[in-house]
């Protein structure tokens, strides 16, 4: 589901023929030959940096504000949501309406997701939660895909994919690898998942919502890179890549493990092996 609208997110942003600003957060500018210059190594860096301080303060004070960590979570999936709706909602509106005067809708339309969306990502539902939370990870992937350097995309989607690996093993989301409120216990529902609207939680598996940003960042980067065509491929390697993490966590008997490597690494081998052909 997450590709799906990350496909369709990509066809908008093409579709659009804007080019979206550069994001703050990865200021570096990419030259010609920019794999052989520090940019994308310098953004790709402060983007992890900032992903392990911010991680770390989260879980260091979680227990602190967990009387108000509901409300925490939904600002920030609020301010998130508005971000992207109004973005994507301007697109359309480009695309569909030119000409037509767009600010009142778009205030109108980000303001609705911004209530809406955070409401639905926390919902005990889970149908009701899923599409929310694929919603806002699957924009958020795209709107990054659309602005960040190409080259710091590659770089990013490696050096976040071995940073994965260590937080989940050896960081601050080590903690949850035998989370209580993964799955079912003998038919009975565990414990109520305490980071709800930042994991997806849907037929006894738990995802995070960075992954969903990253695959829908790794489709995207690959439909406006390089075409449909490598694109499918692309979207093919996350979908395996998704496969076999979860066949090895039925293996461990529900343990958590990171979810971005292998879904990954086999989504941009088989990218640049598309290239090939």
């Amino acid at each position: 589901m997450s590709i799906v609208l990350a496909w369709c997110f990509a066809i908008l942003i093409s579709a659009s023929n804007l080019s979206l600003p550069q994001l703050s957060i990865t200021p570096f500018l990419e030259s010609e030959n920019a794999i052989s210059t520090p940019a994308p190594y310098l953004n790709a860096l402060m983007v992890i940096v900032l992903m392990a301080i911010s991680g770390t303060l989260f879980f260091t004070f979680m227990s602190l504000i967990k009387n108000i960590l509901k409300i925490f979570i939904m600002i920030v999936l609020g301010l998130a949501s508005f971000s992207v709706t109004f973005i994507h909602t301007s697109l359309l509106l480009t695309l569909f309406l030119p000409g037509y005067p767009q600010e009142s809708i778009l205030i109108a339309v980000s303001i609705f997701a911004m209530f809406v969306v955070p409401v639905a990502a926390v919902n005990q539902k889970e149908l009701v939660s899923l599409s929310a939370l694929l919603y806002i990870g699957a924009s958020l992937g795209a709107r990054w895909a659309g602005s960040v350097p190409f080259w710091t995309v590659i770089v990013l989607l490696v050096g976040v994919s071995f940073f994965d690996i260590i937080m989940v093993f050896k960081g601050y989301l080590s903690s949850f690898r035998n989370a209580p409120y993964r799955g079912t216990d003998n038919g009975k529902d565990k414990a109520a998942n305490p980071l709800k609207g930042l994991m997806l939680d849907f037929g006894g598996v738990s995802m995070g919502l960075g992954d969903i940003f990253f695959y829908s960042m790794t489709v995207v980067f690959s439909i406006l890179h390089f075409g449909f065509f490598s694109a499918l491929f692309a979207s093919a390697g996350i979908l395996i890549g998704s496969a076999i993490t979860l066949a090895l966590i039925s293996r461990q008997n529900g343990k958590a493990l990171p979810g971005l490597p292998i879904p990954i690494f086999m989504s941009l081998g088989l990218l640049f092996f598309s290239t090939i052909l």
